[in-house]
């Protein structure tokens, strides 16, 4: 059977771990190389992802897409603003806001209910 596969990917296994999920949810079974040694270790070593030959094109593609990605996050700065905030809210600072009136709600939630 290690003769039909083929490497789409190396790295680490958390990244291939990923990597290996998004080939099964496109209906591509793949395999990771020493999976079992990421429990014991999971910086150490590098993941190999494998899938069949016959799926080895639609694979990298998937496998381009994601390295892509990250090289795209990796030097785009607006890619690394948190994921919470933005979303709901006109900006920002409604965020912040909106956090630290809960903050200070709390905090007088408390001092009050220590008077008693």
């Amino acid at each position: 059977m290690d003769r039909d596969l083929v490497v789409v990917y190396s790295g680490n296994f958390g990244r291939a771990g990923y990597v290996k999920g998004l080939l099964e949810h496109a209906g591509i079974p793949a395999y990771v190389q020493d999976e079992a040694m990421s429990t014991m270790h999971p910086t150490v070593g590098v993941a190999r992802v494998q899938v069949a030959k016959e799926s080895f094109d639609k694979a990298s593609v998937i496998v381009q897409r994601v390295l892509d990605e990250e090289a795209q996050s990796r030097t785009s700065p607006s890619k690394l603003k948190s994921k919470w905030i933005g979303k709901g809210f006109k900006n920002d600072w409604v965020a912040i806001i909106t956090v630290a009136s809960l903050v200070l709600l709390i905090s007088l939630a408390i001092v009050l209910l220590s008077r008693k």
